[in-house]
């Protein structure tokens, strides 16, 4: 779960900032972020929220937001699988609405090119090392949908002017993945 409450916390700050609108789900005015295309069979661990949220609001009724839980598991994930830790701040709201443009439009998708991924995240007050860092985690801990690695099939894998696949990638790592990751079909299989 770790990797998917830290992907549930970025997608969450990249549509109306961290506020938990990716919890939301759909009733009256709202449209929930979950059934984005970014979010739709994919976002996961709401039900992990739900179970923290419920224990700290028999302790702490009425004090702690959902938006600064998800944030605190999305450090406190990270931290146990290995990773970095950092100061969380706390004190955020939670949010009254959703965006589902924003999610769709705001959120880094896997065909996009590294330029409109840099840019999504400079609109986020981010830059080229915060990509690399988020980008990292969220790819080393989970498992890849097939259909992310399309792109990279295309682009790396294939063969180039040369003839052969991107020469800065490792030969043999190149190999394995041009088994493992086909031209097209298998958008839900899962790659490691």
């Amino acid at each position: 779960m770790a990797a998917s409450l830290l992907r549930l916390h970025f997608h969450d700050c990249f549509v109306k900032g961290c506020d938990a609108s990716i919890l939301l789900d759909s009733s009256g005015d709202i449209i929930s972020e979950k059934s984005s295309n970014p979010n739709r069979d994919s976002a996961r661990g709401f039900e992990v929220i739900d179970k923290i949220k419920a224990a700290i609001e028999k302790e702490c009724p009425h004090t702690v937001s959902c938006a600064d839980i998800m944030a605190l598991a999305a450090r406190d994930s990270t931290v146990l699988t290995g990773g970095p830790n950092w100061e969380v701040p706390l004190g955020r709201r939670d949010s009254k609405g959703a965006s589902l443009s924003g999610s769709n439009n705001n959120i880094p998708a896997p065909n996009n090119t590294f330029q409109t991924i840099l840019t999504k995240f400079k609109l986020q007050g981010l830059d080229i090392v915060d990509l690399v860092a988020l980008s990292g985690k969220l790819t080393r801990l989970p498992h890849s949908r097939i259909c992310s690695m399309h792109q990279l099939q295309a682009e790396t894998l294939q063969p180039i002017s040369n003839g052969k696949p991107d020469d800065t990638l490792d030969q043999s790592y190149a190999a394995y993945l041009g088994t493992h990751c086909p031209r097209s079909g298998g958008d839900q299989n899962l790659f490691r």
